[in-house]
């Protein structure tokens, strides 16, 4: 409790004293006792903050008017909507009543996975197929943008989520007669098919070439003559590198034609050391071509 104010020591005739105010005119009302500071209780408190809290949240979901959307303008200067990406409300946030009202030009879709597994999201032309954004890997609970150039015409977004059906959103038009912006056309098994088929006809070439240069090589240890075996190793040995992507075609075969050795082993003395590796090692480290016999 705050203490007592102790009474002046001048009289009243003497009017008041040095530094202190002035007396209050009579107005006929009693003078007003203050009482000891009431402390605010903990609901009081709680109220305030839930109050607070509440005006925050309709401010911030409110309609906002000219000047808060350029307030909150992004830095790059681009139009930015929020979509959601999952599959249960794939293109939800764009497009149709209340939502954002679909423009041509380059902009911003901040797409949002609320899904509980990584996915694909698209921005096609349901009608041609034609894809004008992609983004892959989006994981649950996060957010990544997809940066367009959108002309007049119709769009969708397709969600793919791993291990489900594609979901298409609703059809947006954006109106106009804008040019379309850059788009590719998502390649089919049947545009493979060609492709493939030369390829398989360049790695069968190819394999009668490697046939040949190892046939080589495998003469050349055979007479001993391990200098043309350094020279002809090499050869036989691009032809194989270059075969590239057909790696896989040999399947377990591939480290016994190309694989390495464990470091920190003696490579000469490790059965599981084979193919052109172990030739290589062998050829470069004075080995005998009696020990490489075999080998090619």
């Amino acid at each position: 409790m705050a203490a007592e104010p102790e009474p002046a020591s001048a009289s009243d005739e003497d009017g008041p004293a040095h530094g202190s105010p002035p007396d209050r005119p009579d107005t006929g009302e009693a003078p007003r006792k203050w009482g000891p500071r009431r402390p605010i209780g903990t609901a009081a408190v709680a109220a305030l903050a839930a109050a607070a809290i509440t005006a925050g949240v309709l401010v911030s979901v409110g309609h906002h008017d000219t000047r808060s959307a350029a307030r909150s303008a992004p830095a790059d200067g681009l139009r930015h909507t929020s979509v959601d990406a999952s599959p249960g409300g794939c293109g939800q946030g764009w497009g149709g009543p209340g939502k954002v009202t679909p423009r041509p030009g380059t902009q911003v879709f901040d797409l949002h996975n609320s899904a509980a597994a990584a996915a694909e999201v698209d921005l096609v032309d349901p009608r041609t197929g034609k894809v004008y954004g992609e983004v892959e890997g989006l994981a649950p609970a996060t957010s990544r943008p997809m940066l367009v150039d959108l002309g007049s015409g119709t769009y969708a977004f397709k969600c793919l989520q791993e291990d489900t059906d594609s979901v298409t959103g609703p059809t947006v038009t954006v109106p106009g007669k804008v040019p379309q912006g850059p788009s590719s056309l998502p390649v089919t098994v049947h545009d493979l098919i060609p492709p493939t088929l030369d390829y398989q006809k360049w790695i069968q070439a190819r394999m009668a070439e490697l046939s040949t240069d190892t046939g080589t090589l495998n003469s050349d240890i055979d007479h001993g003559n391990l200098a043309a075996a350094r020279r002809d190793w090499l050869t036989g040995h691009l032809v194989y590198e270059r075969m590239g992507a057909a790696y896989d075609t040999f399947g377990d075969a591939d480290s016994v034609i190309n694989g390495t050795t464990t470091l920190g082993t003696n490579p000469a003395a490790d059965p599981g050391f084979t193919g052109f590796h172990r030739i290589e090692y062998g050829l470069w480290h004075d080995a005998t071509a009696a020990s490489l016999r075999g080998q090619a």
